[in-house]
């Protein structure tokens, strides 16, 4: 069966994809809304480039700091979705699977999950999409301007924004995630 996607969803999550990552301090290349073909049973909707895998090396901060952030971007696709309220929980969910694999891979590397590849917990997806909607309310101005370029045009090259997140949104997201782990588990982080 097809996903079919409307297109201001899809500039929605590129979007809140862009706008976390640029809140968060990661450089994004370029993001665009285009369906690409790349089997007879996947489709791509849209992208963004966001230099993630360079920034991780080379911003001076420590790893968690980054990981979170990173998670943060992750979930701000579908972040995108519900502050533009054009989300479809189904077709989000599913057309969102490599972000939550993503989300669940940086819970990995946090201590918080005990292998990538196994479910990612909804509580967890919650709490990341939580936190990225306040990213995104926080910069609605330059989400909602972004969201509607690319709706006119496609693709936006090198979008910029000041960073807002700080090294106390690093701190209260990791509580937060250490908190919903605690709810899921009764432990804290694995050892």
């Amino acid at each position: 069966m097809e996903l079919e996607i409307a297109p201001d969803a899809v500039a929605a999550h590129e979007a809140g994809h862009a706008i976390v990552a640029l809140a968060c301090g990661i450089p994004v290349k370029w993001v665009e809304v285009r369906t690409t073909r790349n089997s007879p049973s996947s489709t791509q909707y849209g992208w963004t480039e966001a230099l993630e895998d360079s920034w991780m090396v080379s911003a001076p901060l420590p790893k968690e700091a980054k990981l979170v952030r990173r998670l943060a971007l992750k979930a701000g696709g579908l972040a995108g979705e519900l502050a533009a309220d054009v989300s479809n929980s189904e077709k989000s969910i599913r057309g969102a699977e490599s972000d939550i694999r993503q989300i669940g891979a940086a819970l990995c590397e946090l201590g918080l999950l005990e292998r990538s590849g196994a479910n990612t917990p909804p509580a967890f997806i919650r709490a990341a999409v939580g936190r990225s909607l306040r990213v995104l309310e926080q910069n609605f101005s330059a989400f909602d301007d972004l969201r509607k370029r690319l709706l006119e045009i496609g693709r936006v090259e090198s979008p910029t924004m000041l960073p807002t997140w700080t090294d106390i949104d690093d701190q209260e997201f990791m509580e937060e995630l250490e908190e919903v782990n605690v709810q899921l588990s009764g432990v804290g982080r694995l050892p």
